[in-house]
């Protein structure tokens, strides 16, 4: 049973397409003559949740779990480095009493060298995350459009729009859930990429 707030959605669904695409509506009148037949053009809509399909899918959970365990491995290796650092730090100050002005001051150097070198490494290791987190979404993504095009073709839809473009939407053309049913099944999970390699 359609509720009052469907058919409002779906009027001011109607409201819009007409108001962005003039040029399609459900009849139109050809230019040649007055007694010319009319010639309908059926629109078929449908709405997809994109952001919905990303976030739920087994694909992209299963992105997220590769890129938090490749994160835990490189922070402990961090971690370690700077447990060592903190260790020479104080080494180093302890030693400032004892060494001469030329020896301390070689060994602050070789310390600000480990220091420049883990701050690096922390800078590269965020890069190479963000990265390989990008090309697995990519795949993502790229999968996702195909599953779009195949029920477009499948089902005969004239128009397909993004949730977050509309104002109001009826359910009965939300698409997300077959979407994200034929993504699970078509890209269960996705390889991410080494980003230490």
């Amino acid at each position: 049973m359609k509720t009052l707030a469907h058919v409002v959605s779906a009027v001011l669904l109607a409201a819009g397409v007409a108001l962005f695409f003039p040029h399609i509506s459900m009849a139109q009148t050809p230019a040649t003559g007055e007694g010319a037949k009319k010639t309908e053009v059926f629109i078929k809509v449908g709405i997809i949740n994109i952001e919905g399909v990303r976030a739920n899918s087994s694909a992209v959970k299963n992105i997220r779990k590769q890129i938090t365990k490749f994160r835990n491995d490189i922070q402990s290796v961090i971690q370690k480095e700077e447990t060592d650092l903190r260790k020479a730090n104080n080494e180093l100050a302890r030693q400032r009493t004892i060494l001469s002005p030329d020896a301390f001051n070689a060994e602050r150097i070789k310390f600000e060298k480990r220091l420049s070198a883990l701050q690096k490494r922390v800078q590269d290791s965020k890069q190479s995350l963000g990265r390989v987190q990008s090309e697995a979404t990519a795949k993502v993504d790229k999968a996702i459009l195909e599953v779009i095009q195949k029920i477009i073709v499948e089902d005969g839809y004239t128009l397909i729009l993004k949730k977050s473009a509309t104002i109001a939407n009826a359910q009965v053309l939300d698409l997300t859930s077959d979407v994200l049913g034929r993504l699970d099944k078509n890209l269960p999970a996705v390889k991410v990429s080494n980003p230490g390699k």
